[in-house]
């Protein structure tokens, strides 16, 4: 039985992030550097195969620490193990700790106590770094190389696809067409190539919990192959606590309150045609009335944009009917509980995902770790 010295053992082992990436085969496939501080891999969770969104980083107490910018992963060492391996990381914990401990090159069962690696005291935790947002003066210039949506063909093309009308886009200021021709800032690019050239030319601004343009979000207009985003951030900087918000939305973050008039109701919704549906099609002519939230990936919503919302207002909670919405929508309405009234949107549908969610998961890791034995017993009888 593998007990809290040995876990210790591991952990202290299988720390530094690029020695576990290399050990594990996560370098084989496409990587990318973390200024020092770790390595981005491809995720064996949800087996992508272009776009690197696994971080692995050391945390407070120089301990391994994984989380996957695509999906659910997260946590330590033992996290990524059973990830790798295709086994529950709680279940399956035992089987995980033995074979991150053979990973290791550790013989716990053999190794004397004294002979046993130990951790030294955690250290205090360090305050997170403050959010860091683009250069205020390349954000200006950028928003500045952008023209109204209806004056692009792709863009209003885009839009017309979704049955989103450009002249109310523009009328209630939600997105702008970035031109063809700027030349954009290095954080504007994606492996280098900048947005526009990239097909990634709806600007959409994103504000902080105070209601300030504080970065944007690009939307490709033109089909990306699968795996690619279709929507992307700006590169190298923070995009949490960050919002997309319609004017009315602005208005109640920056104040805190409601303006004389407004009906009290928030609509949040997940990704930039959502948002920009609801934006438009639920405010009619009164851009005032509605507070309509958008948000564009994981951990964007915080406790400081909740806060901006009055209490007893009624919030419409309007995430993607999969699994990730769902856990978006739990986290929205645990920030809002007890002082708004929370709707979401397919309650009885997200109900039964919710339910059945550790079970799928369950029943994949199974069918995954069949698969690998199999193909290991194939091998074997070659």
């Amino acid at each position: 039985m593998i007990d809290r010295r040995d876990i210790e053992t591991i952990k202290a082992h299988l720390a530094d992030p690029r020695d576990v990436a290399g050990r594990i085969g996560l370098t084989r496939g496409k990587t990318a550097p973390q200024g020092g501080r770790g390595i981005s891999v491809l995720c064996p969770a949800h087996g992508e195969r272009n776009n690197p969104s696994l971080s692995l980083t050391r945390g407070p107490d120089g301990t391994l620490r994984a989380r996957c910018h695509a999906c659910d992963l997260a946590g330590d060492v033992f996290d990524l193990v059973a990830a790798v391996e295709g086994l529950d990381r709680d279940r399956d914990f035992q089987e995980v700790a033995r074979r991150a401990a053979a990973l290791a090159g550790i013989h716990l069962a053999d190794a004397p106590p004294e002979q046993r690696a130990v951790l030294p005291p955690p250290r205090e935790p360090e305050p997170p770094p403050p959010p860091r947002y683009p250069p205020t003066g390349e954000l200006a210039a950028l928003l500045a190389a952008c023209l109204p949506c209806r004056a692009d063909a792709e863009v209003v093309a885009w839009l017309d696809r979704r049955k989103l009308d450009p002249d109310l886009v523009d009328l209630y200021g939600l997105a702008l067409a970035l031109r063809p021709e700027a030349r954009l800032p290095a954080w504007a690019r994606r492996q280098g190539v900048p947005w526009n050239a990239d097909g990634y030319r709806l600007i959409v601004p994103m504000r902080d919990a105070a209601g300030r343009v504080a970065s944007v979000r690009a939307r490709a207009v033109v089909p990306k192959r699968e795996g690619e985003p279709k929507a992307l951030p700006a590169s190298g900087f923070n995009a949490i606590g960050l919002v997309m918000a319609d004017h009315g939305a602005s208005l109640m973050l920056a104040s805190g309150r409601w303006t004389p008039g407004a009906e009290r109701r928030v609509v949040i919704a997940e990704g930039e045609p959502d948002w920009l549906t609801a934006a438009t099609h639920w405010n009619g002519d009164d851009r005032f009335a509605l507070a309509v939230l958008g948000i564009g990936g994981k951990g964007q919503w915080t406790r400081e944009i909740a806060d901006r919302i009055p209490d007893g207002s009624t919030v419409a909670i309007w995430t993607d009917q999969d699994d990730a919405g769902d856990a978006y929508a739990v986290h929205i309405a645990t920030t809002l509980r007890g002082r708004c009234e929370v709707l979401e949107s397919y309650p009885d549908a997200r109900a039964e995902r919710r339910r059945t969610y550790r079970e799928r998961q369950q029943e994949k890791s199974e069918a995954e770790r069949a698969a690998r034995e199999a193909q290991r017993m194939a091998k074997g009888a070659a």
